[in-house]
């Protein structure tokens, strides 16, 4: 009696590109580990020669309001502090000096906070040029509005756009009344580069995939390459 045979998956093939009389392998595998479910990415035309793939514009509010309640809680730790130790006694200054230090961790927290924020990176925003023949990919720095190039392309090393089926997510959300679960899944763009040692630069990842097939397929007009659509989904 023979061993059974144990089924073994085989890995994806990657898809091939042809150009011209040379044949590059389209990688498979998802590019980015990002579940996002919604899309937060637009495409505009804003002349002839140039398009943007950018990221939607998203309010400061909630930090700036943040700031401001933390620095008003500050401020009147701080103030209670000193009108305690004010009004004397040693049980005034130990509770006067616990105020004062708590408004000072406040501060610090501020600080870290601020400074975290000042530093960081926004997310990419790429310009695809045909008139200088350049993919520009800048991004803005903390909250300033001005954007900084982070690095360049040529268009001619771009031979492809990759529209790639990239999972099904589960994310669970708890509250104090109720779990709900969201389930969705995700697609993602992606460059394909002439380029052996960076042959895919990752665009954007988020469920909307006809949105996805719709913008890949503009992408491509306008810098006429190809599509190498894996969405594995049907109209």
């Amino acid at each position: 009696m023979t061993d059974p045979v144990t089924p073994s998956l085989a890995p994806p093939e990657p898809a091939r590109l042809r150009i011209g009389d040379r044949e590059i392998p389209v990688a498979p595998h998802p590019m980015s580990r990002d579940s996002r479910k919604s899309r937060h990415m637009e495409f505009v035309v804003t002349e002839p020669d140039l398009c943007v793939l950018a990221p939607r514009r998203t309010s400061q509010w909630g930090t700036s309001v943040l700031a401001l309640v933390l620095c008003a809680l500050a401020g009147f730790a701080g103030f209670m502090g000193v009108m305690i130790v004010r009004d004397g006694g040693w049980a005034g200054i130990i509770f006067g000096v616990g105020f004062l230090a708590a408004g000072l961790a406040l501060l610090a927290f501020i600080y870290l906070v601020i400074k975290s924020i000042v530093r960081s990176k926004g997310p990419p925003r790429y310009n695809f040029n045909r008139a200088n023949g350049k993919l520009i990919i800048d991004c803005r720095h903390g909250l300033g509005k001005d954007y900084h190039v982070e690095s360049t392309c040529d268009l001619s090393d771009l031979i492809g756009i990759q529209l790639l089926y990239s999972g099904y997510h589960h994310i669970s959300h708890t509250s104090d009344h109720a779990q709900t679960d969201d389930q969705f899944y995700t697609y993602e763009m992606n460059l394909v580069l002439s380029d052996a040692e960076q042959s895919r630069l990752h665009l954007c990842t988020h469920s909307d995939w006809k949105w996805m097939r719709e913008i890949g397929q503009k992408l491509s007009d306008f810098l006429r390459v190809p599509v190498v659509d894996q969405l594995y989904h049907g109209d």
